[in-house]
């Protein structure tokens, strides 16, 4: 399924960070959502658009059945529910599940959790 991106709405957004994994380190997880206005909501789907709208650095994505990650069951959940109720906490779970899984050798980073909508 192919959305018109430039129909994108990014309505809300949580940003953690993930830093490089070594002893002592852990994340920095949010607590609230990241206070969204025009602007910055406009800077999101530009950087979807130029990633996400681009074939040569996207691809489809297929899940797969004999993952151990939580993560798409936290994308269900979230589904699911009201978003109010779960996306700090789910998306906090995902932060951590990132920080334990990578390999040392990863770089640290942000993880951003985005809700959009193709209206």
């Amino acid at each position: 399924m192919h959305a018109d991106l430039a129909m994108l709405t990014v309505s809300r957004v949580i940003i953690h960070e993930v830093p490089h994994r070594r002893e002592n380190t852990a994340p920095v997880l949010s607590e609230i959502e990241s206070p969204m206005d025009a602007d910055i909501g406009q800077l999101i789907k530009e950087r979807i658009i130029a990633t996400v709208g681009d074939p040569t650095k996207s691809f489809e994505i297929e899940p797969d059945p004999q993952t151990t990650s939580p993560v798409p069951g936290l994308i269900a959940a979230h589904l699911r529910t009201p978003p109010a109720d779960v996306l700090v906490e789910n998306s906090q779970a995902m932060a951590q599940h990132l920080f334990t899984t990578q390999p040392t050798t990863s770089p640290g980073g942000l993880l951003l959790v985005i809700l959009a909508g193709v209206y």
